[in-house]
C-alpha cells in the first residue's frame, strides 16, 4: 500500500520518463539500437570509440573513484539511519551500472566501414 501511494505522489515529478525502448542496447551480437532505431555502422563505431576514449581518460577514473568514495563514506561513516545507507548503496549501484555499460561498449568490435 505504501509503495502505491508513493508512486501516485511522485508520478507527476517526471514529465518525460525514459522508456526501455529509448535505451542504448545490443539486440543481437554487433547490432546496437538506440531510441528504437538500429545504429548505422558509422554511429556504432562512433559510440565504441567514445566509450574507449572515456574509459582511457584519467578524469573519468578520478570521478568514478570519488563517487565510490562518497557513497561508501555515506554508508559506513555518515549514515544516521537506514535511508542514508540506502542512498549510499543506490549511488554505488549507479556507478556500477555506468562502469559496466562503458566497459561493455568499449570492448565491442567496430564495424568495417567501406567508402564508395
Amino acid at each position: 500500500m505504501r509503495k502505491g501511494k508513493l508512486n501516485l505522489i511522485t508520478k507527476g515529478l517526471f514529465n518525460d520518463p525514459v522508456k526501455e525502448v529509448d535505451l542504448l542496447r545490443e539486440v543481437m551480437p554487433g547490432k546496437l539500437v538506440y531510441k528504437n532505431s538500429v545504429l548505422s555502422s558509422a554511429e556504432k563505431n562512433d559510440v565504441i570509440s567514445q566509450a574507449k576514449l572515456l574509459k582511457s581518460l584519467t578524469l573519468h577514473g578520478l570521478l568514478m573513484d570519488e563517487m565510490k568514495h562518497l557513497c561508501e563514506k555515506k554508508i559506513y561513516f555518515d549514515s544516521k539511519d537506514q535511508f542514508d545507507i540506502s542512498v549510499g548503496k543506490m549511488g554505488l549501484f549507479l556507478v556500477d551500472v555506468l562502469q559496466k555499460k562503458i566497459d561493455k561498449l568499449s570492448t565491442m568490435k567496430s564495424d568495417v566501414v567501406t567508402g564508395k
